[in-house]
């Protein structure tokens, strides 16, 4: 049995939500919850996230430290389980851009505005809902 006395604040915390079962044997960062301590002051570990900073919190599950790492990188493991950021993938080198098209259409009846030969719709209010300037309807006096 784990004395709750000896137990840091927020080792205190994840014990009262996960309970204490195994606490200091076993840990897993999918099963137990999750939290961050400090780190002792003499580790000369490096981060791994990217900011090649010193690894200054622990990143703990039920009282077993399984990562180490910048406050910032064990703050993104506690939440989401991965001490990296994750980003968009680059696009493929092989990938065709030249036949990406972007439709673009038109607010008043829907059609594609990308599809007509010289970027002009024939709705558009220049011309009035009927396509022609001559007819009265083009907003003119």
């Amino acid at each position: 049995m784990v004395d709750l006395n000896k137990l840091s604040k927020p080792a205190l915390s994840a014990a009262m939500r996960g309970g204490t079962e195994g606490w200091g044997e076993m840990g897993s960062s999918t099963m137990n919850v999750r939290y961050i301590d400090l780190a002792p002051p003499r580790s000369r570990r490096r981060c791994h996230c990217g900011c090649e900073g010193r690894a200054t919190h622990r990143g703990l599950a039920n009282g077993v430290c399984l990562v180490s790492g910048c406050q910032m990188a064990i703050l993104r493991w506690v939440k989401t389980g991965s001490t990296k950021v994750r980003t968009a993938p680059a696009p493929r080198p092989d990938a065709p851009t030249s036949q990406i098209k972007i439709r673009t259409y038109c607010d008043d009846c829907g059609k594609s505005v990308s599809d007509e030969p010289d970027g002009i719709h024939t709705c558009s209010p220049q011309y009035g809902k009927s396509g022609s300037a001559a007819s009265g309807q083009g907003g003119g006096t």
